[in-house]
Formats: structure tokens, C-alpha cells, sequence
């Protein structure tokens, strides 16, 4: 399976910190590291930021009757998050389309330097009404494209 290739802790650790965590008792598992449901909610949280910080939030739903769902995600496993670790979330936002959308957001582990997950998703625009892909709206589009990579 071929993948794009992995960027390094540093070019990563130049995107800016979406949330710094540590490593809570509670979330190792019976291999004594970081459970996998916290990788997935903590780069999860950081596309849903990202997507409100783009605009695709409250207001895009209600003013253009769209939102953006899911499609497909990957998550790739690059290093162990052990107890007390420290680790942070970046998000690059990627490709785009006029309906599509890719954003990947990294878990750095800032205790050791390095990269611990990368969390690829591909978020469609969907119309609320008729359930279907559309088009961004006009201003969304122009946003996505500023950011776009």
C-alpha cells in the first residue's frame, strides 16, 4: 500500500499548536501506552476546529444549508504515546475540490520528537436537505483555497 510520504517532527512542528496534551492514566490501555480511541479523539477535535476555523461551521450550516461529513479516514501509527508524555495536535489542510476537502492532522510527541500518528481525512459538502454532495458556496471555496496546501 503506497502512502504519501511521512513528513519529519520538524517540518511538522512548524504548523501552529492546535491543543498540547499530556498523557492521562485513564487513557493507557493493557499495553501500556495511549489507547487508540485518544489518538482518533484528539486529531478528530483538531479537523473539527480546523473546519470551524475555515468557516465550515453554525453560520455555514444555516447560511448556505451545507456541512461538511466525513467521507473516509486513515490513521497511521508512527511512534508510542506512554504515560505522561507530552504530545500536540497540528493540522495541514491538503487537496481541495469544488465538493471535497483533505485535512490531516498530526499527533507530535513533544516529550521525544517525533511523530506519533498522522490522521488523514477527506470531508465531502453536503446539501442538508437533499443528503447529496454539492459545491462549496462561493466564500468557502475562496477560504479553503487560501489554505489549501
Amino acid at each position: 500500500m503506497s502512502h504519501t510520504p511521512v513528513p519529519t517532527y520538524e517540518q511538522l512542528n512548524a504548523l501552529p499548536i492546535w491543543e498540547s496534551l499530556i498523557v492521562q492514566d485513564s487513557q493507557i490501555d493493557d499495553r501500556d501506552h495511549m489507547n487508540i480511541r485518544f489518538y482518533f479523539d484528539a486529531a478528530a477535535r483538531a479537523i473539527l476546529g480546523m473546519c470551524e476555523r475555515l468557516g465550515l461551521d453554525d453560520h455555514y450550516r444555516s447560511s448556505a444549508g451545507a456541512d461538511v461529513f466525513t467521507a473516509e479516514h486513515h490513521i497511521r501509527y508512527f511512534a508510542e504515546l506512554r504515560l505522561a508524555d507530552t504530545y500536540s495536535t497540528r493540522v495541514r489542510v491538503g487537496a481541495t475540490t469544488g465538493k471535497a476537502l483533505n485535512m490531516t492532522a498530526y499527533l507530535l510527541d513533544e516529550s521525544h520528537g517525533r511523530l506519533a500518528c498522522a490522521f488523514d481525512a477527506t470531508l465531502i459538502n453536503v446539501d442538508l436537505t437533499t443528503r447529496r454532495a454539492v459545491e462549496f458556496s462561493p466564500i468557502a471555496a475562496q477560504r479553503l483555497a487560501s489554505w489549501s496546501a
